[in-house]
């Protein structure tokens, strides 16, 4: 055993694969214009050794855990009423087309 082991090398380079797996997820969600840009994101690296009776030789777990903003909700308005048809709804949003058949008429949704 007089080999050092290096994070670089663990797990024949695993440790590092997935740390920079993580890394680009983390780095992805922040140049999501959807999340906030303000939360704070974060990278586990977990390695966990369950050495035998001996002491002489033990099982190794690699693993890594991200925490990541969650999208921003989109906010929108919604015009409703009851048409001749049965409801009716239409995003109040100028750049969206109308519903065919919609229209509003004194405030109120009515159908053709």
């Amino acid at each position: 055993m007089s080999e050092r082991v290096k994070l670089s090398t663990l797990g024949s380079g695993a440790a590092e694969e997935k740390f920079q797996a993580a890394f680009a997820a983390v780095l992805e969600n922040i140049a999501d214009v959807n999340t906030p840009w303000k939360a704070k994101r974060k990278i586990v690296l977990t390695v966990t050794i369950q050495p035998n009776e001996t002491r002489s030789y033990g099982a190794m777990d690699i693993d890594t855990d991200i925490k990541i903003a969650k999208p921003k909700p989109y906010m929108s308005a919604i015009a409703m009423g009851l048409g001749s048809e049965g409801p009716v709804a239409s995003e109040n949003d100028p750049n969206q087309l109308t519903l065919p058949g919609v229209t509003v008429r004194d405030g109120k949704v009515v159908t053709k």
